[in-house]
């Protein structure tokens, strides 16, 4: 079980991609995708853009602050759903990544505890805030200001053991230093 965990555009879907296409050098069989955006596909594309602003929203902010984030009582239930189906997945046998954003201690709280007793690698994923808020930029439909809240919101609230710069780094960097993070923490060699 890999966590990879940090704020929207910091980098998670390209390095779960990656790190999907080199889990052979580790371990065989898939490393199956049960993150965020995953569990937000299953609504259907047209019904998207209604249940994202269900299950998150910006608090107003103050000037020059982007504001908190918060889950509404849809993406809490959601969220500990997806808890659950990683869980039982990895408990069937499974490899299994989980892109997130802990937004909060009960998030953050509610995700050790689904996965309790299984091996987990809790890999955070950082970004600087001008970076970050230039690849927000560039993306369709994005709030302005939204991944800066997440990152400031998630850099305390759960115990990574591994945390990555997304700033720099190459995607294929990212995996090789998330490959050995894995061997190291369950034991495996990478070929």
């Amino acid at each position: 079980m890999v966590v990879l965990d940090g704020a929207s555009g910091v980098g998670k879907t390209h390095t779960l991609r990656g790190l999907q296409k080199a889990w052979p050098r580790v371990r065989q069989g898939p490393l199956l995708d049960v993150g965020l955006d995953r569990t937000l596909d299953a609504f259907g594309p047209r019904t998207l853009p209604r249940w994202w602003d269900l299950i998150q929203r910006c608090d107003p902010p103050p000037p020059a602050d982007p504001g908190r984030v918060s889950w509404g009582p849809l993406g809490r239930e959601l969220v500990t759903g997806m808890h659950q189906v990683a869980a039982t997945w990895a408990r069937t046998g499974f490899d299994v990544v989980v892109e997130h954003v802990l937004l909060d201690r009960t998030t953050a709280t509610d995700l050790p505890k689904a996965l309790t007793g299984l091996p987990v690698l809790h890999v955070g994923l950082v970004c600087d805030e001008d970076v970050l808020e230039a690849r927000e930029a560039e993306r369709r439909r994005r709030t302005l200001g939204l991944a800066v809240a997440q990152q400031r919101q998630t850099a305390d609230v759960a115990a990574r053991h591994v945390v990555l710069d997304t700033t720099m780094a190459t995607t294929e960097e990212l995996v090789e230093e998330l490959l050995l993070a894995v061997g190291e923490r369950f034991g495996l060699e990478v070929r």
